[in-house]
């Protein structure tokens, strides 16, 4: 009964979050929006709306403030920081060559909403939802919460088909899977979800400033390629955190309360 009941809600939950996107996509296209206000709109409602459901219906419970000290929270994020420090002397490279495709100002903010509805979304409410399904006592059973919904998060990038060729979402969801299990490992390691929405939010932040909101195409092969070696780094990196000898801290963390 409780794997059923769990096993609904995890699937109405991703079914509503389809609905609410396709519906205030399309509504801000029949409302004559531009790329960035649709964008805007659809994260924002979404965001409104999954924080109710929560609410009223799920009631998984998300985490924002970290058991561990500051020092080890940045210890366990070594990587990643190291990471997004990479990313930023690339978009600064990129920027001081004049070929930013929109505005700082612009492309933060919007990360940042984008961050926040993406990362409470699936690794707030999905992951929880897969830590129920899982009941993560053991290591397999943790690898498969955060591979399913890695995977949901991945699929969801499929979505683009309406308005990109098809290489382009295709290498989107290898990179969202990958991505989506490292951030799945920093939130199961640190039991804060900021630190998700802060990698996700200056992911994102920096493929705004070079790609814009609207990519058509998915580039050189040499690019897809770089994407795929990227992919493989960011899941290496959610094994390390992930290792044996650090199962207990996440079991600590959530077991019982997810």
């Amino acid at each position: 009964m409780q794997l059923r009941r769990v096993g609904g809600q995890l699937i109405g939950l991703i079914v509503l979050a389809l609905a609410l996107i396709w519906g205030l996509a399309w509504g801000g296209r029949w409302g004559g929006l531009a790329p960035l206000g649709r964008l805007v709109v659809q994260d924002g409602g979404l965001l409104v709306v999954l924080l109710a459901v929560n609410h009223w219906w799920l009631r998984v419970p998300v985490f924002f403030r970290s058991p561990l000290t500051l020092a080890n929270q940045f210890r366990v994020n070594t990587l990643p920081v190291i990471w997004m420090v990479i990313l930023a002397l690339g978009a600064a490279e990129i920027g001081a060559a004049g070929l930013w495709a929109m505005p700082v100002g612009v492309a933060l903010g919007i990360a940042i909403l984008v961050g926040c509805c993406e990362e409470y979304l699936f690794r707030g409410l999905t992951l929880g939802l897969c830590l129920r399904l899982f009941h993560p006592t053991t290591g397999p059973q943790i690898w498969g919460a955060v591979g399913l919904s890695s995977l949901l998060f991945g699929a969801l990038h499929l979505i683009n088909l309406t308005h990109q060729d098809l290489g382009l979402p295709l290498i989107q969801m290898l990179n969202a899977f990958a991505l989506g299990a490292l951030f799945a490992a920093v939130y199961l390691r640190t039991r804060s979800l900021l630190w998700p929405i802060l990698a996700h939010a200056f992911n994102d932040f920096v493929a705004f400033l070079i790609m814009g909101l609207t990519p058509t195409t998915v580039g050189p092969t040499n690019k897809a390629a770089v994407i795929a070696v990227m992919a493989v780094v960011y899941l290496a990196v959610a094994a390390w955190l992930l290792r044996r000898a650090r199962l207990t801290q996440v079991q600590a963390n959530f077991v019982g309360k997810a």
